[in-house]
């Protein structure tokens, strides 16, 4: 799992779907785009839409040192995932893996939740990768990445 922060708690995603980390670059916003799309990076020649995981999950958003972009694939797509920081790569026995308690189901909705993880006196929250958009945001992020590669090609 790549465990990284959000609003001062850890969260992890697995590490098979992140291709690299890189330090916050210029985003560029992209007009009449939903409010979940930060807009897109320039990685490599490459134009990648970016999403802000902090909006996402209506938590509060300052940019430091350690803010992020986390490149993942996602429903077949790459994308960026702004986070606060990205703390470390862990391997997460499943034997530590406890469900999701009820409580937690207000502050992310449950089904982006995978379980949460006990390390020692650390709670690491797992998240369900495919699942972070709904439908409706996932045909938006779709729609944007398709015409911002036209425009990269045309």
């Amino acid at each position: 799992m790549v465990v990284f922060e959000l609003n001062r708690k850890e969260y992890g995603i697995p590490v098979t779907s992140t291709k690299e980390v890189i330090k916050l670059t210029e985003v560029v916003s992209i007009p009449n785009a939903p409010s979940f799309i930060a807009g897109v990076i320039n990685l490599r020649g490459n134009i990648i839409c970016v999403i802000d995981l902090r909006k996402q999950f209506d938590f509060s958003v300052a940019n430091t040192e350690e803010t992020r972009i986390m490149v993942v694939r996602m429903q077949k797509m790459i994308i960026g995932l702004i986070v606060d920081r990205v703390r470390e790569v862990l391997k997460i026995n499943r034997s530590l893996i406890d469900p999701i308690p009820p409580i937690l189901h207000a502050q992310i909705p449950h089904h982006c939740l995978v379980g949460i993880a006990k390390l020692d006196e650390r709670i690491i929250t797992l998240l369900n990768l495919e699942k972070i958009l709904s439908m409706d945001q996932l045909k938006s992020l779709n729609q944007q990445s398709i015409s911002k590669g036209n425009e990269s090609h045309g």
